[in-house]
């Protein structure tokens, strides 16, 4: 399979809520304060950026792609990547 990995930043908030995929056909919630806690296949991440203020990611699908986030952590900072897949193994990004 082709697969592509974005880094999108540093993910900068109070807390989190992830829904991820957990068997094929089902998803799981996934709550946390630290990008390295979003767990991968993540289908949805709803953000508390302060008060009152959220922010909501949701990766699409398209033209015979997925995406889906993850976390990690790396010199203290919360990143949040994007992987593109088209499960096609001649398929390539540039």
């Amino acid at each position: 399979r082709s697969a592509h990995i974005s880094a999108l930043g540093n993910l900068q908030g109070e807390e989190f809520l992830a829904a991820a995929r957990t068997k094929r056909w089902w998803m799981g919630p996934s709550f946390g304060q630290k990008g390295a806690g979003v767990p991968t296949e993540t289908q949805f991440l709803l953000v508390k950026l302060a008060k009152d203020a959220y922010a909501v990611m949701l990766p699409l699908v398209a033209d015979g792609l997925r995406c889906t986030l993850r976390g990690s952590e790396d010199r203290n900072k919360s990143l949040l990547f994007a992987q593109m897949d088209s499960g096609d193994t001649q398929q390539t990004f540039t």
